[in-house]
C-alpha cells in the first residue's frame, strides 16, 4: 500500500524503503546518492513523553469524530492489577493514565472490558455508540460504530492495532514472529442474559490460575473469539476512548458503567 508516491508540488517521485522505520527516498536522490529520509519516528524532548508522528501514508483514515480503540504498553494478568488498583477501576485507570502520559490530555479512555455486574454495551458514552466511527491510534478505520464493533466483532486485520506509544502490537518484542497475540475479551449484555455464568474472571477482579476468562487472538480481526484461558495468563487489554475527544463537555455522570 504506497510503496511508491508522486508529489505533485515538488514534482519528485518517492520510494518506501523500509516498511518498520517508514524510511522513504526520493529516487531522483538516490540516484545522486543523497537518500531523503521521513521524520518519523520522533525522539521524545528529556522530562516529556509525547506520541509518535503519523506515518505518512495511511489508509482509510477518519477524519473528524472518531473513537480511539488503543492497547495498554504492557500486559496485565485477568484482575487488572495497576498501581493498588484491580478489576475495571484499575483497568480504566491504567488506560487513562496511560493516555496522559503520550499528551492525549482531552481524551478519556476507558478498559474494553466489563465488572462483574456490568456489560461491554456501556463502556462508551450513549450519545456516541451509533455513528461515530472506531479507529486504531493512527485513526484508520476499524469499525464504522462502537455499536457495529458489539455486534460484528470482525475488522480487516491489514490495519493494525497499536499501543499508546504509537506501536504495533505485532512489533512488541516478544510477539515478533507470533501467529497469535491474545488480549482479555469482556461481556457483552446479551452474553450476560443468555449464559449467567459466563467465564471472565470474576468481572476481571481475579487473578487465580484456578478461574477463567475469555480471550481473543488479535492479529485474526476478530474481538470475540471467546477462548477459554486462565486468569493468571498475562494478557494485551485494549482501552478505548468514551466519546469523541473535540465532542461538546458531556455529563460526567453519563460515564458510568451499566
Amino acid at each position: 500500500e504506497g510503496a511508491i508516491v508522486f508529489t505533485a508540488d515538488e514534482k519528485e517521485l518517492f520510494l518506501k524503503i523500509d516498511h518498520q522505520l517508514n524510511e522513504w527516498i526520493s529516487v531522483a536522490s538516490y540516484i545522486e546518492k543523497r537518500p531523503r529520509r521521513m521524520p518519523f519516528p520522533t525522539t521524545p524532548s528529556a522530562g516529556s513523553t509525547r506520541a509518535p508522528l503519523a506515518p505518512v501514508f495511511l489508509s482509510n483514515v477518519v477524519y473528524g469524530p472518531k473513537l480511539r480503540l488503543v492497547a495498554l504498553p504492557y500486559l496485565l494478568p485477568g484482575d487488572l492489577y495497576y498501581k493498588s488498583g484491580s478489576s475495571i477501576l484499575g483497568g480504566d485507570y491504567a488506560c487513562q493514565d496511560a493516555a496522559q502520559k503520550v499528551g492525549m490530555t482531552r481524551s478519556y479512555f476507558k478498559v474494553f472490558l466489563n465488572g462483574m455486574y456490568s456489560s461491554l454495551d456501556t463502556v462508551v458514552h450513549r450519545t456516541q455508540r451509533t455513528a461515530v466511527p472506531v479507529v486504531n491510534y493512527y485513526g484508520q478505520r476499524l469499525f464504522n460504530s462502537f455499536e457495529e464493533m458489539l455486534n460484528n466483532g470482525n475488522w480487516n486485520n491489514r490495519i493494525a492495532i497499536q499501543d499508546f506509544g504509537g506501536k504495533d502490537i505485532a512489533q512488541w518484542t516478544e510477539n515478533i514472529g507470533r501467529k497469535e497475540i491474545l488480549a482479555w475479551q469482556g461481556v457483552r449484555r446479551s452474553q450476560r442474559l443468555s449464559e449467567p455464568f459466563t467465564p471472565d474472571c470474576e468481572g476481571f477482579s481475579n487473578r487465580d490460575k484456578l478461574k477463567t476468562g475469555r480471550a481473543t487472538n488479535l492479529l485474526s480481526g476478530s474481538l470475540f473469539q471467546s477462548r477459554e484461558i486462565t486468569c493468571d495468563s498475562r494478557l494485551v487489554v485494549l482501552c478505548i476512548e468514551a466519546f469523541d475527544e473535540n465532542s461538546d463537555t458531556l455529563n460526567p455522570m453519563d460515564y458510568r458503567r451499566k
